[in-house]
Order: C-alpha cells, then structure tokens, then sequence
C-alpha cells in the first residue's frame, strides 16, 4: 500500500507543501496499518483507537459506530468483522491507491460528452459514464432480450421500411430504371 498510495510531491511544489504532504501520507499510512491485525499490540487494550479515529475524520465515518466496531473486531482477533465496522472499512478501501482511476473516468467522461452530443443530460452522462467505467466488454453484451423489448413496445425496427424516410417519391421512381441497370452491371 505504502508504494502505491497518493504522491507525496508534485513536480514543482514548495519544499514546505512537499514535507505537509509528506507527513499527511505518513500519518494515513500509520492510521491505516492499525487495521492489519499483524500489527497489533495485543499488550495494549486501546491500541489503534486513536488512529481509527483520526481516520473517521479524514473519511467523515461516525467515531463512535466505528471505534465500537474496530473494538469488536479486536476481541475477535481480526477474524470476525462486525457489522458497525463495514461501513468504516469500506470507506477505507475507497481510497484510490492513485489518481489513474480518476484520469481514467475523466478521460472516458470526455469521449462521451463531445461537441456533437452536447445535448446530453447530466444523468444520461452519467448513466453511459458508469457502463463506460463498470460495464461488461461489449462481446459479453447480449442486445436480444432488449430488442424485444423495444419490438414488444411497438416501435419500429431499423430495417423497417414504414417510416417517413422510406417512403419513394417521385424523383425515386424516376431514378429506379438507372438503378436496375446498376444491379444487372
């Protein structure tokens, strides 16, 4: 986790926002480690409430449900955890151990919403964002059952032949003996 967490400088940061963020990372590694049962000490009864609580602060998890929990999952020896530590331990594996997920979805966000379909809504870009991120490949993708849908609704299919585009007009007809002679070419 240490290798992969977070940056700790950026190319051209101070040397004081460079030891800030330094220390931060540190002290997020250190509070994290407290969740390892390796590395507990077992002589000590409070071990790791303080870091547990630091942690809450930093995710903005409610104190007093996850320090009974982390307590909990103590007594247990690590193998059991209870049910008011879930929430605090999933919010702990929602930090990115880098910001490429996050280029990732920006990246994909900015071929969904182009200067050509500009028109879309917040929530349809975001429902094509998260299939785009989560969704399955498109060679696993199975239409059929949604096309019947579509067909069971009434609606047209695209090779159907009864919409205002299809229909022939006159300067078609006037064209179709050129055509013929096209198909027998």
């Amino acid at each position: 986790m240490k290798e992969r967490l977070f940056t700790t400088t950026a190319n051209r940061a101070q040397a004081s926002v460079a030891a800030n963020r330094k220390e931060a990372y540190n002290s997020l590694i250190n509070q994290m480690a407290v969740l390892n049962p390796d590395n507990w000490d077992h002589d000590n009864p409070r071990f790791g409430d303080n870091e547990v609580r630091a942690l809450c602060d930093v995710l903005h998890v409610n104190q007093q449900e996850a320090h009974h929990g982390f307590t909990e999952y103590k007594a247990s020896g690590g193998r059991n955890i209870p049910k008011k530590m879930k929430k605090f331990l999933m919010a702990v594996d929602t930090l990115s151990p880098s910001n490429a997920d996050c280029e990732r979805g920006f990246s994909t966000m900015n071929n969904i919403i182009t200067e050509y379909r500009s028109k879309l809504t917040t929530k349809n870009a975001a429902n094509l964002l998260f299939i785009s991120s989560v969704g399955p490949p498109c060679r696993q993708w199975d239409p059929l059952p949604y096309v019947k849908t579509w067909l069971g609704k009434g609606r047209r299919a695209a090779h159907s032949t009864s919409c205002m585009a299809r229909r022939y007009t006159e300067e078609e007809s006037y064209f179709s003996p050129l055509w013929k002679m096209w198909k027998s070419v």
